[in-house]
């Protein structure tokens, strides 16, 4: 992921929950609760990226919600602040799930790499309590540990939904005895379990709320920040402006699409006007040059845009996948177009749509014929793409297809997109741009990686990325 796309996803984490967001920690991540801040890793690894926007989310979430609970009333011990901080866990992440679309994907990622009960070496408590998130979440579960009883399971999922109730009621009294039963359910012996001390103010690494993480922190979220192989790529969004991106663009389209033959004349050959001195220098032969003729390749770019009714939905940052979709092919259509008339660049270009069919949409009209209803049919929509640029022999520069789609389609249908792309590659360049897609999802672990839009703002990067893997 790049980094101006993680900033930007975090900012719409902050502005839904009202929590400011600082990427200033050396350290790891932490929180001040005194000034609603979320200090967050000044480097965070590519690999971690989508962890650790879902850990963002979770105590973004925490800071704006977990400090209604008087936890000196309601805990004694740290195994009960565990289970409080389960409970807590639920609640806030159900409010995170209504709060942003698709934020259940990046929670999903996270859980996935890092839950393993059956595999985890954690003390039995806190298995169970994981397990009671997970399941409560809707979330991402394997199975369960061999040392697991599942009566004890649904009893501490029944409970762990008790204590939400509770928790949103205020009802302060009823939580404490929720969170003792939950206590003897576990059978957590009392002479081991060490007093909770609160603390206050601003969180060092490994804090959460003003509390130790703890092993149920560890065992559900793992290093979400840490360090891999390498860092997120690309700059803060900080130092890129429009007219940046946009001259960035052209010159992208400028060295994919400037694509010319030589061919040398050796007949006929003519006098080089431009080298009249040979003549006074007895270099006669110096006099005459071969012709030369420079013609511009034809090439050719295909927009396939998805019309499905699916790309009416909403991102992140409230506008449709359609309208993002058309905002960013009206301008790389208009960049086009600049490049063909200040540059003499020979390239042509249309755009077409598919919903359960492929269409082609006019191209002076295509913007108001572009309109999202009924299914997706994205294998034969390309399909119908490849073969119709492979026939085309007028284009003998570059042939290229630009697919944007949000993905919702079966896993058999992208596993046989993906094979397409790979065919295909000799002759024509193809590359798909995932928009609001589940990061989750088979496009986005097969094809797109990278190339996904996830608001209009930090749409340039990832057509400016995909332009370069065109290179």
């Amino acid at each position: 992921m790049k980094k101006r796309t993680f900033e930007i996803v975090s900012k719409y984490i902050a502005d839904a929950t009202h929590v400011n967001i600082a990427f200033d920690n050396p350290q790891g991540a932490s929180v001040d609760l005194e000034t609603n801040t979320l200090h967050l890793p000044e480097k965070i690894s590519d690999e971690k990226a989508l962890g650790a926007l879902a850990m963002t989310m979770h105590e973004a979430a925490h800071v704006a919600h977990s400090k209604v609970i008087p936890k000196e009333k309601v805990i004694d011990t740290q195994s009960e602040f565990n289970i409080l901080n389960a409970m807590e866990d639920i609640r806030i992440d159900t409010k995170n799930f209504s709060v942003l679309p698709n934020i259940r994907e990046f929670y999903n990622v996270l859980c996935e790499k890092a839950c393993k009960i059956k595999e985890s070496k954690a003390p039995l408590p806190v298995k169970y309590l994981v397990a009671g998130i997970l399941y409560n979440e809707n979330m991402y579960i394997d199975e369960l540990a061999s040392d697991m009883d599942e009566k004890v399971f649904w009893k501490v999922v029944q409970s762990l939904q008790k204590g939400i109730n509770h928790i949103e009621n205020k009802e302060w009294d009823k939580l404490k005895d929720t969170i003792k039963k939950v206590k003897k359910v576990l059978k957590i012996d009392e002479t081991k379990d060490p007093k909770w001390e609160p603390k206050k103010g601003k969180g060092q690494e490994g804090q959460v709320d003003g509390g130790e993480l703890g092993d149920l922190e560890k065992e559900l979220h793992g290093d979400a920040f840490g360090q891999g192989d390498k860092d997120m790529e690309g700059e803060s969004g900080t130092a890129t402006s429009p007219a940046a991106l946009r001259e960035q663009t052209v010159n992208k389209f400028k060295e994919l699409l400037n694509v010319k033959e030589r061919r040398v004349v050796n007949e006929g050959n003519i006098l080089d006007t431009d080298n009249l001195v040979a003549y006074f220098t007895d270099d006669v032969k110096e006099l005459f040059k071969e012709q030369k003729v420079v013609k511009a390749k034809k090439s050719k770019i295909v927009f396939l845009l998805d019309a499905s009714g699916s790309m009416s939905q909403a991102m992140m940052d409230n506008n449709s996948r359609a309208m993002v979709v058309a905002s960013c092919v009206k301008k790389l259509t208009e960049i086009l177009d600049e490049v063909i008339a200040i540059e003499g660049i020979n390239v042509s270009w249309e755009v077409g749509a598919f919903q359960t069919t492929y269409y082609k949409l006019d191209r002076t009209n295509w913007m108001h014929e572009y309109r999202p209803a009924g299914g997706t049919n994205l294998e034969y929509s390309m399909k119908v793409c490849l073969e119709e640029l492979s026939k085309d022999y007028t284009v003998d520069g570059k042939k290229m297809l630009i697919v944007f789609t949000d993905g919702d389609v079966d896993d058999r249908e992208i596993e046989n997109v993906k094979k397409m792309i790979i065919a295909s590659t000799s002759d024509i360049r193809c590359l798909i741009i995932a928009v609001g897609a589940n990061v989750h999802g088979a496009i986005a672990k097969e094809i797109v990686g990278d190339n996904i839009i996830f608001a209009k703002e930090g749409a340039d990067e990832v057509l400016i990325n995909t332009i370069e893997q065109m290179l």
